[in-house]
């Protein structure tokens, strides 16, 4: 059985701005860092008028060793809600890691970045424990995480 996640997080900030924020390469790599991701490179795979698709190739470290895993971000740029996947080389291509990532208004100066995830490692024995743990890690993290998306974006607006 797979374990979901799901985070609710207000940014009082305008969506269209937290949008074009988390569209950003610099940013996106940047954040991935503050996640403890290892050498981010993000890169625009497919643009045009309704979508905006990010490749982010990156190096997760584990306790047994740094993975490369590979991840894709298809926004829509009309309803600003994205669908994502993550693919992991070695021992994590296994890994079954997807979802979607959505920037609701809430109010004309703020707005809700809502997270839904899905995560499955089949792996006999260990798949489920090893699942929880790294949900707990994302929970953990995720306060972390979104200070510094609103510290990023309070900088953009004192420029």
């Amino acid at each position: 059985m797979a374990q979901t996640f799901d985070f609710n997080d207000k940014i009082n900030f305008p969506a269209e701005v937290v949008f074009k924020k988390i569209i950003d390469l610099k940013f996106v790599e940047d954040w991935t860092i503050v996640q403890d991701g290892l050498n981010p490179k993000a890169e625009i795979v497919k643009e045009d008028d309704k979508e905006i698709t990010i490749k982010l190739v990156m190096e997760e470290p584990l306790p047994i060793g740094t993975q490369k895993s590979t991840m894709f971000f298809t926004w829509n740029k009309a309803s600003r809600k994205s669908t994502w996947d993550r693919k992991g080389e070695g021992m994590g291509s296994k890994a079954k890691v997807y979802g979607t990532s959505e920037i609701m208004e809430d109010g004309p100066d703020a707005c809700k970045l809502v997270d839904h995830g899905t995560m499955n490692l089949p792996i006999p024995i260990i798949g489920k424990k090893l699942e929880k743990q790294v949900v707990e890690h994302m929970k953990k993290g995720r306060a972390k995480k979104i200070n510094y998306f609103i510290k990023a974006l309070e900088a953009d607006a004192a420029k």
